[in-house]
């Protein structure tokens, strides 16, 4: 049932206790209450958009910069697990956390909400990996794929809670409460976290690769820049110079980390195929389900005359869906291994989001039942498919491993909500009428996403089909 990992702490045995169960809670309760944000506000932004006097493109940076941040702070996490203890990193991350969310709830203009939501990526961006970390470094191995989804699941409840929670809140006391709201929840987690986190690795220092940074952090600006500028005018040469530059910049990321003495993620890492094929089935996961995430309480409100809280409950049985299957596709990792969870997720996913584009976009009623199929869908991909490419990497690597996985996945859903923006943003802007703007954009996104949801698919079954590497 356990075994042991020697530290300056002692020797540490794995084991699956209720303090361990309380470390990985509150660690999630902060990506928890930034995916609740995340998706409340996406109910508001019609709201949003009068009041802070922006438009379409403009508005989506709340969404895209979050994740952006939360992108690029994810790779610093070895450095700083190396360096400082995990309640430090804890403590540190969750007072950031709270500094945005302070910000957000009293914004009365448009930048300084902007900016608490990129403070708050940086606090997300240290708990994230963070929580991952301790189920990977205290977890006995025989329920790594249960705690892995369990640890999903804290992430995963979030998007079920927060559309209708926005609907709600908003209706009832504005969009500002949205944020005030979640402030108790923060306290509580605070003092859990400090009180049962536990070191369980030796603290050195490794050296900070300042070049490597400057890579990833660069290439990943440059590619969610560029797809934001799709929604002003469309592909332009200005729009794939961004997007080039960002590739090159990121592969010169990967070359860099194999020429560097102390790189910022190891070069080993991207040498696993299987966990490379697994990575990309997961960021396209994450475009599709936050591509989803703005789209559809936006597009019922707006395209088919719907309220804020019936916008935000369309999306509730997805959401729930991927909820309650993330932690059954773990036991059925730990039991039946990786195909059966993986292969009936991708199915789901690109089953839904097909039915999605051709039929019942005219209904709320058909919206809510084809993205209940991707809700499930995305439940029992994910979570196997992260502790299926972890298990191709040696035990050295697998912070690094979960690094590039959440970082990239962020990256995704990042470029997943600018894409879909971009999309909706031209067609309004080429039809007088904003209705029908997002009707016929809408339209084209569910297409764009599907075509995503069968390129995730793909990598996830080719992963399945390669041996560890």
């Amino acid at each position: 049932m356990s075994s042991t990992n020697t530290s300056d702490q002692g020797t540490f045995s794995r084991a699956l206790d209720a303090r361990t169960v309380v470390s990985i809670i509150a660690s999630g309760s902060l990506a928890f209450c930034a995916i609740v944000f995340e998706t409340s506000t996406n109910v508001a932004i019609p709201v949003m958009m009068s009041e802070l006097g922006v438009d379409t493109a403009t508005i989506q940076w709340i969404t895209s910069a979050y994740l952006l941040v939360l992108s690029v702070t994810i790779p610093v996490f070895p450095v700083l697990k190396s360096r400082y203890s995990l309640r430090r990193l804890f403590a540190v991350s969750t007072l950031s956390f709270t500094a945005g969310t302070l910000l957000c709830c009293t914004a009365a203009t448009f930048p300084q909400l902007l900016l608490g939501r990129v403070i708050q990526g940086l606090g997300t961006g240290v708990a994230m990996p963070l929580m991952f970390n301790v189920v990977i470094d205290q977890v006995p191995f025989e329920h790594m794929g249960m705690m892995m989804g369990v640890a999903s699941l804290i992430i995963s409840l979030a998007p079920a809670i927060g559309p209708a929670y926005g609907g709600v809140v908003l209706e009832a006391f504005g969009w500002h409460a949205m944020f005030l709201f979640a402030v108790p929840l923060i306290t509580v987690a605070f003092v859990a976290g400090v009180v049962c986190l536990r070191q369980t690795t030796e603290l050195a220092i490794r050296p900070f690769d300042a070049t490597g940074f400057l890579f990833v952090a660069s290439g990943f600006l440059l590619i969610v820049v560029g797809v934001n500028r799709l929604s002003n005018g469309g592909l332009t040469v200005i729009v794939a110079a961004l997007l080039i530059a960002g590739l090159i910049l990121l592969v010169q990321f990967v070359r860099h980390a194999r020429r560097a003495k102390y790189p910022l993620v190891s070069p080993e890492v991207f040498s696993s195929t299987r966990f490379m094929t697994s990575v990309a089935a997961i960021a396209g996961a994450s475009f599709v389900c936050l591509g989803y995430a703005w789209l559809i309480p936006n597009f019922t409100q707006v395209a088919l005359g719907t309220g804020a809280k019936v916008s935000g409950l369309v999306v509730v049985p997805g959401c729930v869906a991927t909820m309650l299957f993330s932690p059954v596709a773990g036991r059925l990792l730990d039991r039946k291994g990786p195909c059966a969870p993986i292969a009936v997720g991708a199915t789901l996913l690109v089953l839904g989001a097909i039915l999605m584009c051709f039929l019942s976009l005219d209904t709320v009623l058909g919206l809510a039942v084809w993205y209940l199929l991707s809700g499930m869908g995305e439940g029992l991909l994910a979570s196997p498919s992260m502790t299926y490419g972890l298990s191709s990497l040696n035990d050295s690597l697998r912070a690094d491993g979960t690094s590039v996985c959440n970082s990239l996945q962020q990256l995704g859903g990042s470029v997943g909500v600018s894409t879909v923006t971009a999309v909706v943003a031209a067609a309004q802007s080429s039809n007088a009428d904003n209705t029908t703007g997002m009707a016929l954009g809408g339209q084209t996104a569910f297409v764009v996403l599907a075509i995503v949801a069968a390129v995730a698919a793909a990598f996830s079954l080719i992963a399945l089909r390669l041996a560890k590497s």
